[in-house]
């Protein structure tokens, strides 16, 4: 039982989003949607399924990259693995910043996604939640943040980039 992809949307700058039927559907709307604003970017992103750890013959046919039993929630550009994370409310706070790298990096992903396109936000809560969640020695699998903004802007921060002009100089995007 492999199930193929669907691809799901196109955009017009050659991104798209393919779907495995055995992406967790509880997560798909705000998973979806994210994927959506990354493909009007032109990436390509794959929904990766949510697979139990009995399943070892499929998780190594289809997620060989993916640390243990692992389910993180989309492959970028068939490269990078990504998880996807959305305030539970439409208020992002510092601590629910913070507490999505967290989950994130508990998945041994390389790169968080933060989707902030419908909360409400301040610059100083995003900015110390990734300053204390991403220096040198905290949540180690990830290597970059990407911060969908309430605009569809994408600000991709690397985490060698916390704490440097750099970083302050794309935090004004925000």
């Amino acid at each position: 039982m492999e199930l193929h992809y669907l691809r799901v949307y196109e955009s017009v700058s050659g991104g798209w989003v393919d779907l495995h039927p055995l992406h967790g559907t509880d997560e798909l709307p705000d998973n979806l949607e994210a994927c959506k604003l990354l493909a009007q970017k032109g990436y390509r992103l794959q929904l990766l399924p949510c697979l139990n750890q009995e399943a070892l013959e499929l998780r190594q046919k289809l997620l060989p990259e993916v640390f243990g039993n692992k389910n993180p929630d989309v492959r970028i550009n068939n490269k990078a693995i990504a998880d996807i994370k959305k305030p539970n409310n439409r208020e992002a706070t510092k601590t629910s910043v913070k507490n999505a790298i967290y989950r994130a990096a508990q998945q041994r992903v390389e790169i968080v996604i933060i989707n902030l396109h419908q909360a409400s936000y301040s610059f100083s809560d995003i900015k110390e939640a990734l300053l204390s969640t991403l220096r040198i020695g905290r949540n180690s699998s990830i290597r970059e943040a990407w911060i969908i903004t309430h605009d569809n802007n994408v600000l991709i921060i690397p985490k060698k980039m916390i704490n440097t002009k750099s970083f302050y100089a794309v935090l004004n995007c925000l």
